[in-house]
Order: structure tokens, then sequence, then C-alpha cells
């Protein structure tokens, strides 16, 4: 069905022309049968803040993998609710609803639920046309609970939903859902009660403008969650695949691309690195490396608006700090300068080319050595290589902007030195290691700004990210450093329980085995060679986990006045301890 007769049927339904419809919490088939839902939407509009229902629902698709069934939830109980309003306001409605009830009940007498979803909406509609629901017993006692949910305001109404999930659905427990709904539910009282505010208001003045009232209420009604501004245009490099491009990969997979961004890796790259990288203890796991571009969907939209927001709240901090931050970065830029570079132009370095060390001719004559020469290390800044791995896990949500701060000032003083700098931010989506992009080794600086998109959610398998960045690297580079910045608790508990489950070949990742995976990670890098340092970003009860996966090449910022001492200064001994 066109999209322009989709609108005119919601519009209709409800008396309202000024909004944007979305159908993301009903779902449609597309075909005629979908004039009901469309009509369903439109009185969802009138009676519901349905921004803030949509909002409170996308906070559960991040951390559940059956996002279906949440969905079919929330559809049920607003259509419950609005079951005799259809009836009353929508008359020729009712044909629409007969029609798609009888086609979807008669195309589960031939084709059985196959999930819970289904049989859900099965079950409803069954008990709607006064039928036995034909459904098992947990799922028709989690029907039962969603039908009590009453007709009342939309802050209840999601109090209400939240009640029932809670029940009835496990979350991942990092995702802090409980926090987040209590922001949604606190400011859709707000919109009402301010809403209710100038009605009385406008319902006061409104013979001096009987238009008025109408006017402001299709005002108030407009989305408080996406904004009417052109969003930028995205960066449309040629590596930057849609979800529909990703072939041969699940549901889950696009979900997260939905979430996270689109992937710029080829996928016959990515399999590559998955077969090589996601073994053992993250067999089944799988990677989707990112830099945070999205489409033009709902989700993508509402993703794309909470990294604007996160990434001005991140700034705000650090404008507010900016004597403290900019003295820092010159401070540890200065130190790498003197203390490090200027030492590596000191050195001569053992070669078959450049000039003759007479000292050596024995090696060639005795042993055939072809290293008898020597050549000066001069502006030999590009040796090194540094790559920053910033910890994206929802552990880290009450200090995003500090350790956004702390990435962008080690980036800004390596950048100023023309060192190539590459930053990397990690977390896990189910059983997929995300891997944002912020900048890569040889873009200019300004790029570093992009670190304070530097948002933290979902869970973290900082094993897997740590075997990932060290396979990234760059090995034409003689020395390679990885700085990690976390809170020294990987954890990933992919198996998450629900009324029903799918089981995932990824096992969890917690605990003490969480911990000597990613110790053992650390371990193998540095015996390839590399530099690996951490730079601890958590509580100080969880010192001694940090101190198990880092040894003592770790260091612990109590003080941001001290940041660039103590880091550069710790940077100097391991590399001089090499």
């Amino acid at each position: 069905m066109e999209n322009a007769r989709k609108q005119n049927i919601t519009w209709t339904a409800s008396e309202d022309y000024n909004y944007d419809p979305s159908y993301l919490l009903f779902k449609v088939y597309n075909d005629d049968y979908d004039f009901y839902k469309f009509s369903l939407a439109g009185l969802a509009y009138k009676y519901f803040d349905m921004k803030s229902i949509e909002e409170f629902y996308l906070l559960y698709e991040e951390g559940y993998l059956a996002n279906e069934d949440i969905k079919m939830v929330i559809q049920i109980a607003i259509e419950n609710c609005l079951w005799d309003y259809i009836a009353k306001e929508r008359p020729g409605a009712l044909l629409y609803r007969k029609n798609f009830i009888d086609h979807r009940i008669r195309r589960y007498s031939f084709h059985p639920p196959k999930d819970l979803s289904e049989e859900l909406e099965y079950g409803f509609y069954l008990i709607k046309t006064n039928s036995v629901p034909k459904t098992f017993p947990l799922a028709y006692k989690l029907l039962e609970s969603v039908m009590k949910i009453p007709f009342q305001k939309t802050s209840d109404f999601i109090v209400s939903l939240k009640g029932i999930l809670d029940e009835y659905f496990h979350i991942n427990e990092n995702l802090k859902i409980d926090y987040t709904a209590d922001k949604i539910i606190e400011k859709t009282k707000w919109k009402e009660k301010n809403k209710e505010k100038n009605r009385l208001e406008y319902k006061k003045s409104s013979f001096l403008n009987p238009e008025r009232e109408t006017l402001e209420s299709a005002e108030l009604a407009r989305s408080t969650i996406f904004t009417d501004k052109n969003l930028d245009e995205e960066d449309k490099t040629p590596h930057s695949m849609d979800i529909d491009d990703i072939t041969g990969r699940d549901d889950i997979e696009k979900i997260a691309v939905s979430i996270y961004g689109k992937p710029i890796l080829p996928q016959y790259i990515v399999e590559q690195l998955e077969k090589n990288l996601c073994t053992d203890i993250h067999d089944g796991c799988r990677l989707l490396i990112t830099e945070g571009l999205y489409g033009d969907s709902l989700n993508e939209r509402y993703r794309d608006e909470i990294r604007i927001q996160q990434r001005e709240e991140n700034k705000k901090h650090f404008d507010d700090n900016a004597v403290l931050y900019r003295r820092s970065i010159s401070k540890l830029s200065h130190i790498l300068e003197q203390h490090i570079l200027s030492d590596l132009e000191d050195q001569l370095l053992v070669s078959n080319s450049g000039i003759l060390d007479p000292s050596r001719l024995w090696r060639h004559t005795y042993l055939k050595d072809p290293y008898i020469f020597q050549r000066e290390i001069k502006d030999q800044m590009g040796r090194f290589t540094v790559d920053i791995l910033l910890d994206n896990s929802a552990s880290q949500q009450d200090r995003q902007a500090q350790v956004a701060a702390q990435g962008y000032i080690i980036a800004s003083a390596l950048t100023k030195l023309h060192i190539p700098t590459r930053v990397l931010g990690f977390n896990n989506f189910n059983h997929i290691q995300i891997l944002k992009l912020y900048r890569d080794y040889n873009e200019p600086s300004s790029k570093n700004e992009k670190i304070f998109e530097y948002l933290a959610s979902g869970s973290n398998r900082d094993g897997l990210a740590i075997k990932t960045a060290l396979a990234l690297m760059d090995d034409d580079s003689q020395d390679n450093i990885l700085i990690i910045l976390s809170d020294g608790k990987p954890n990933d508990k992919v198996s998450v329980g629900v009324v029903k489950g799918r089981k995932q070949k990824a096992v969890d990742y917690t605990g003490d085995m969480a911990i000597k995976d990613t110790a053992k990670e650390v371990f193998t890098g540095r015996n390839k060679d590399k530099i690996i340092f951490g730079i601890f970003t958590g509580n100080e009860e969880d010192l001694d986990q940090e101190k198990r996966i880092y040894g003592s090449n770790f260091v612990y910022i109590r003080d941001i006045e001290r940041f660039s001492d103590t880091v550069g200064s710790f940077l100097k001994k391991i590399i001089d301890a090499r």
C-alpha cells in the first residue's frame, strides 16, 4: 500500500495531520488487511503519547534478542485499551477489523504460531472473538496480564507495561533499563502536566481566537523525540553499506547495525576476521566494525539523535574544563616529545644498509651477517603507531564525559606530534562484538572531535576486543602501542533468559573466566612484542581485577590534574624497558 494512503488513514483516525506517522509498534503485513492497523495507529496517536511509548520500547530492543515479542506485548496492550473506542469513533473501521482478524485466525489455523509474538497475537484475537485461546499456559498467563492494563494516561500506561516486562522478561542487567525508563516516565508526566495546563489556559482565552486551541493541541502532539530539523547528510564513503546489503547475516546483526551504525568493511573480510578471532571462548561471536553512520529508518534516526545529544554533553563537559584539559594535552605532548621521541633521534639502528660500522666487519667476514651498517633514526616518529581502545560498555555510563575527555587528550597529544593514532570503542550487543572507529591512523587531527561521540551501552568482552585491535594493527611499524581505557570489569552475558528462548552458540563471558581470558590476550599481545598498558577508569573496589589483567602495566588516574604527567611518565617507562 502506498505511503500516502497509509498516512491518510492514520491522520483521519487521529484527527490530526501535523505529524509524521510511525508504525514501529504496529505489525503490518503489506496487504489490504492493514487498513485496520493504520486506523488503530491513528487512534493510538490521538489518545497516547506514542513517541514516549516508542522511546520506551527502544530501550528494550538493545538488550533483548526477540524484540518482536515485546513489540507485540505493547501493541496488544494499546489495541485492547482502544478496542471499544474504535466502535464509537471510527465505526467504518469495524469492517476493517473484522476482515483483519478473520484473516489472521484463518492463517494460524493452517500455519500454527512459530514464536511467542504470534502465540500472543493468535490468543488475543481468539479471546476477542469469544473463542478458546489455543496457546501454551505461560503465554496465556502473559496475555491475561497484558489485557488487564487499563486505559490510562501514557505515563501510567508505560509504568504498567514496565511492570509486566519486568515480570515476564529478563533483560541484560548492564543496560540500566530502570534508570532510563524512569527518566522517560518523568518526562512524559511533565509533558502531560504542561499539556493539560496549556489546554485549560487556552480554553479560557479561546473566545478571542476559536482556532487557537485546536492549533495548540496539534503542536503539543508533535514529536519530542525526533525533531523536524534536517539531519546532517551522512558521509557516504565507498565502504559504508546499508543494512540490506548485509547478505547472509541474521536479523540480530541487522538490528545491531540499526543501533550502532553501518559496517565499514566488506563482508568477506569480516568473515575472515571472525574465523581467525572468534575462537575458543569467543566461538559463535561476530564482529561489527563501524564508524557510526546511520540510515533513515525510525530506529536509526532515534539512535542518531542519541549520538548527537551525547556528543553535545561530552563536549560541554570538556569545554567547561577546557583550561585544565588543554593544558593536559600540551603537557602530555611535551613529555612525549622530550622524553620519548628525542631519545629515539639519538639512537642508531643496525641495518643492512647505511653508514658502515667498522666494528661489525668481522661479523660479515666470519658469520656472513649483512647487518654491518648503522642507520640514524631521524624523524622516525612513524615507527610508532598507537591504538587507543575505549570501553564503551554500559558500566561506564556514569563517567561518559570523563572517559571521552581522557581519550581526546591522549589522541590530541599524539596527533600533535604526527604519531599515527587510531581510536576505537568497544562493547557487545548480544553475541556481536561492536568496534566503533572514531579516528584512523593518518586522518587529520580534526577527526579527534569524533571521540566526543563516545556513548556507553551494552556489555563488554574485553578479551575479544583486545584480540581484534591487535589483529588490526599496522604491522609495518616497528612499535605498536595499545592503550586500553577500561573499568576492569569484562562482562558479557549473552544467554538472555526470556519467556521463550533462542539458544546462542556464544557463551556467557563473566566473572573469573572473563578476567583470565582478558589477561591472556594482554599476555599474548606482549609476547608478540606489542606495548600494552591500561588506564583504569573504574571504581577503586575493582582495582584488583585491573591488576590481574594488566599486571603492573596500568595507571589509575585519581587526580585529573596529574593525568598527563602520569600517562606520559608511565609510557616512557615501559618503552625504555624494551
